[in-house]
């Protein structure tokens, strides 16, 4: 049930859960990116990437708090008239996140009630607010090393379900989501909003760790 126990299950190969997992790790976008270094960097044909294996995170803290938030911006977005808008699955989203630090992996995966600490957040840069960062692809958190290696050469990433909500322009000095209707606020901030790549949210209980990846 995932209490007092190890909160990473491995997912057998050739699973249904294990390929879509795969194909997410492995997804190109369909438009250009903006952030485009894969050409000239070692991430150059992505799609040729191994995934080793991939382990869910069982943690029934961290999610109980996650779909907690989910209702709320849910009941925010349907007090502004945007519920028949925005369905669920755009109010939430599949994006990864890395760490440098297979410890500071662990205890994302691990911690009861917050996977990420937002005190934390910004120590590699800000420039979309003092917020916790995930990346559309997993290639932008290679190229930008957003990951940690194991002692086997191995490398870990994190996929993620944020509630991203509705969102908008980020800016450095951000250090509050605007208003956007009488007193509820925008949920997220991208880096751009017609093709967005970069998402950011200011607290630990809008992301769920759903999976690590583990690749070569």
């Amino acid at each position: 049930d995932g209490k007092g126990a190890d909160p990473l299950v491995p997912v057998s190969s050739g699973t249904a859960e294990f390929d879509a997992v795969r194909a997410i790790f492995l997804a190109q976008p369909t438009v250009s990116r903006h952030y485009d270094i894969g050409a000239r960097s070692a991430s150059h044909h992505w799609e040729r990437r191994e995934v080793i294996a991939v382990d869910r995170i069982e943690n029934n803290g961290q999610q109980a708090g996650t779909e907690a938030q989910q209702d709320v911006i849910a009941d925010s977005l349907r007090s502004q008239g945007l519920g028949d808008l925005l369905s669920a699955a755009d109010r939430a989203r599949w994006l990864f996140h890395g760490t440098r630090s297979l410890d500071a992996l662990r205890d994302i995966a691990s911690d009861p009630v917050n996977g990420f600490a937002l005190v934390l957040a910004g120590q590699t840069g800000t420039l979309w607010g003092p917020y916790l960062y995930f990346a559309r692809e997993s290639q932008y958190c290679f190229d930008h090393g957003f990951y940690c290696t194991r002692a086997d050469g191995n490398h870990q990433l994190l996929l993620c379900l944020v509630m991203t909500g509705m969102p908008c322009l980020g800016a450095p000095d951000m250090d509050l989501l605007p208003k956007r209707q009488g007193n509820h606020r925008y949920n997220s901030v991208v880096d751009s909003l017609s093709c967005p790549e970069i998402f950011c949210v200011p607290e630990s209980k809008a992301v769920l760790p759903a999976y690590v990846i583990t690749f070569r």
